[in-house]
């Protein structure tokens, strides 16, 4: 290997390593400031939330650092399902997507991913970045059957997609 390729090398290790952090979506302290804010919409929940997260990856703490400071009031994690019913569900780990979504259908309870894959299968509420813009992707299926309810201003179109 020539020196010539060195830099070259460098760079493409970095681009990917650059583009795989954003290609996964959004950064976790937007995803978590988002979950916060979407929330105030959220009207059928008490004035402070927990939130369970299914698997973690990075998420937990974000979350966790704004806890207390709005409708978040505690954060908790695991690889399954919650032992005691939180008021949201935030989904990271795909391979449990159906069993969230029966838990949270028959709890009634909101779901959430920043996984836009995982809202076209029914989670309910989407935080995914679109035109490298933060976005609210809705499942109105997912959250008719979890019986949940939002403040109708949410549900205009430049504030959130509506997937069914």
């Amino acid at each position: 290997m020539t020196f010539k390729r060195i830099p070259f090398l460098l760079f493409f290790c970095l681009s990917m390593n650059i583009y795989a952090g954003i290609s996964g979506g959004l950064p976790k302290p937007i995803q978590a400031v988002l979950l916060s804010k979407t929330l105030q919409f959220y009207t059928n929940s008490s004035p402070q939330l927990t939130i369970y997260v299914v698997g973690d990856d990075g998420i937990v703490a974000e979350l966790k650092k704004i806890a207390g400071k709005g409708k978040i009031l505690k954060v908790e994690a695991g690889a399954g399902l919650p032992s005691s019913k939180p008021d949201v569900v935030f989904l990271v780990d795909s391979s449990k997507v159906n069993d969230v979504i029966g838990y949270t259908r028959t709890n009634r309870i909101l779901s959430c991913t920043s996984d836009p894959e995982l809202v076209k299968k029914g989670i309910s509420l989407g935080l995914v970045q679109m035109d490298g813009k933060p976005k609210i992707n809705l499942n109105s299926t997912g959250y008719e059957k979890e019986s949940i309810r939002w403040n109708p201003s949410l549900l205009k179109p430049e504030l959130s997609m509506i997937t069914k």
